[in-house]
């Protein structure tokens, strides 16, 4: 008799374990896909939006960005040529109504190092996939999620243009090792793209 009820122990006991499984199986099938620091890349990004960000209203006056990380910051409007090392952060206005909207600001280094952010906009640098920014550009408002951050050369010309094939707004700031004791220039830019909605 003993015998009969431990292999029935073990029956129920290996049918609780296979049905857990099955239903274990079926709820991670169902659930939404959850974004992983591994996967920084555009096409998993959009994976986790079930829904379109909040834009702020159907205008908006001047132009501004707005993130968790950066605050809102006020943004000036200069030709890439102008733009110089004390500038704040400002869009590129050759790109304004383009598909790709450049937005540029300066990351002031500690000790030729600019790898941590040193101003508000630097603090893109702690941006991530997934995370949402509002935008105002020329009293226009948007709202999008950061599909990828990451570094690129300094000579990285393509980042310019629509280097993503949807409209986007691409956020640039220093990032890398200084080339010089004023540090004036860097290695790297750290680049942040924004789907433009």
């Amino acid at each position: 008799m003993k015998i009969k009820r431990y292999y029935l122990m073990i029956i129920l006991v290996l049918g609780l374990i296979i049905i857990s499984a099955i239903l274990l199986i079926a709820y991670t099938s169902s659930s939404n896909f959850i974004l992983t620091p591994q996967q920084d890349t555009v096409s998993t990004a959009k994976v986790i939006q079930d829904e379109e960000p909040q834009t702020p209203a159907e205008s908006c006056e001047g132009s501004w960005i707005n993130s968790s990380f950066t605050g809102k910051i006020d943004l000036l409007h200069t030709s890439l040529s102008d733009w110089k090392y004390e500038s704040p952060p400002a869009i590129i206005s050759e790109t304004l109504n383009s598909e790709n909207t450049v937005v540029i600001g300066h990351n002031y280094c500690t000790n030729g190092n600019c790898n941590v952010p040193g101003t508000n906009f630097s603090q893109i640098i702690n941006m991530k996939s997934g995370d949402e920014v509002n935008f105002c550009l020329a009293g226009k408002p948007y709202g999008g999620y950061v599909l990828r951050c990451g570094d690129y050369k300094n000579t990285d010309m393509f980042l310019l243009w629509n280097w993503t094939g949807f409209d986007s707004v691409t956020f640039f700031t220093s990032y890398g090792t200084c080339a010089d004791s004023a540090c004036s220039s860097t290695d790297k830019r750290w680049v942040c793209v924004i789907e433009k909605n």
